[in-house]
């Protein structure tokens, strides 16, 4: 396999526009939102079959001081043999030696099956990290087709949500909108102490999506008061639902089950295929992983977080 560098963000949005189910975390903006945030180095590899071949995959690499991510990557982008897919491994791996480059952890973006925990482990890697677990909507029909999936509780609440013609779903669109979400948020992640993006995060993801209209923040209003919004990015032809904030007033009016269900209707116009729930863990977020669950989503678990050893 063939690793060379890409630099220019056209080529990196050209080959995440030929994946299928792109993670968020592999996108140009997320990088360049991290990097604006927490001053890491993006590296940006394409592997390629032999040199002058065009790249089958791709993998965008994190890199603070001596430790490096590699998030929910590589993507393929053509059709690979398993070979080819353990070639690819080694060959990536190889560029990040603990005791040349520091430590590079990596979370592949394969699923957690007994073949693809010895593809990593015969290709150099040790697993150090149980699974990152998320559930993907399938976009590609019309929003009434989604219904028969959803749990019966999630079917009525959004009805509930839906008879209501006194609430209004409306996107961000001044800057004290943006600010509305952003300090909503900030607030509940305060509040509760979870583990959730902060709000000069938001913010800067929300900036570095806004210049080809892939950031959307829709809110709820009722009676002229946001009570809840929800933050969606697109990346080649997948979305990610990133955040979500409510208040008392909202879980009332099931403002969220509206909200996700205008935000399908709108990426599925846009030409949206999946839209990625962003993580599960009953554990830490019960609440949040029955209400994601309720949508009846392809649940995928991956193999978990790796170091490179060999």
């Amino acid at each position: 396999m063939h690793i060379t560098p890409c630099t220019l963000q056209k080529d990196w949005r050209a080959l995440l526009g030929r994946g299928d189910k792109v993670p968020l975390e592999q996108s140009w903006g997320y990088g360049e939102a991290v990097a604006r945030r927490y001053g890491v180095k993006r590296t940006r590899l394409m592997v390629h079959p032999a040199e002058g071949d065009a790249p089958v995959a791709c993998l965008q690499v994190l890199q603070k001081t001596l430790v490096g991510q590699a998030l929910r990557g590589p993507v393929v982008v053509s059709p690979m043999s398993w070979d080819q897919r353990r070639a690819m491994m080694k060959a990536l791996g190889s560029r990040y030696r603990w005791y040349r480059d520091g430590i590079l952890f990596w979370l592949p973006d394969l699923p957690d099956t007994p073949p693809h925990r010895a593809l990593l482990w015969r290709s150099g890697f040790l697993r150090v990290q149980g699974g990152y677990q998320t559930a993907y909507i399938d976009l590609g029909n019309e929003p009434e087709a989604l219904l028969p999936g959803f749990r019966a509780s999630w079917r009525q609440d959004l009805q509930k949500a839906l008879v209501r013609d006194d609430v209004e779903r409306v996107p961000v669109s001044t800057p004290q909108d943006l600010e509305w979400f952003l300090n909503a948020h900030e607030g509940f992640r305060q509040s509760t102490k979870i583990k959730a993006p902060s709000r000069g995060f938001l913010s800067d993801l929300y900036q570095c999506f806004l210049p080809y209209q892939e950031s959307m923040i829709l809110l709820s209003r009722h009676q002229g008061t946001y009570h809840a919004g929800i933050m969606i990015l697109s990346h080649g032809n997948t979305a990610t639902y990133f955040a979500g904030v409510t208040t008392p007033q909202g879980r009332n009016l099931r403002a969220h089950h509206g909200l996700l269900w205008h935000a399908m209707d709108l990426l599925r116009q846009k030409g949206i295929r999946w839209l990625d729930l962003c993580s599960l863990n009953p554990k830490t977020m019960p609440g949040v992983t029955a209400f994601k669950r309720g949508l009846g989503g392809e649940e995928m678990r991956l193999c978990g977080t790796y170091m490179r050893v060999g």
